[in-house]
């Protein structure tokens, strides 16, 4: 599949989306934020490999991940 083409079906509310987004929050809660950002990177960047990079995902896990630090901040 060309890069073109994985764009074009990278959706901003796909199911993924959601996997990405609790991700996220998981990370964050669970051990820390600059964990859970190097892991979301990075796990892209395998992608790279596979399905395809998308920023997209990793806007999501940032999200998911700014909710955590209000989770974590107020548990």
């Amino acid at each position: 599949m060309k890069f073109k083409d994985l764009l074009a079906h990278d959706y901003w509310f796909g199911k993924d989306k959601v996997m990405h987004f609790v991700a996220g929050i998981g990370a964050t809660i669970i051990v820390d934020p600059e964990t859970a950002l190097i892991g979301g990177f990075l796990k892209e960047i395998v992608d790279i490999f596979g399905s395809g990079f998308s920023y997209k995902d990793l806007i999501w896990v940032y999200l998911g991940m700014a909710v955590g630090v209000l989770i974590k901040a107020f548990i």
